[in-house]
């Protein structure tokens, strides 16, 4: 994934994650927490790709 796409895609699982949390009433739901993980999946990916970019 490219680093445009998957900023997109952490933003986009940010606010379903805030939704989620919304509607449970609370961010410590399993479901909230499904969607935090694999946020945190999409994070760490991202960090990786930001990290292993050489800078011009």
């Amino acid at each position: 994934m490219e680093q445009t796409e998957l900023r997109s895609s952490i933003e986009c699982l940010r606010s379903v994650m805030v939704e989620s949390a919304t509607v449970a009433g609370s961010f410590t739901h399993e479901e909230v927490i499904a969607v935090s993980q694999q946020l945190d999946e999409l994070i760490v990916a991202y960090q990786k790709l930001v990290l292993k970019k050489p800078k011009n």
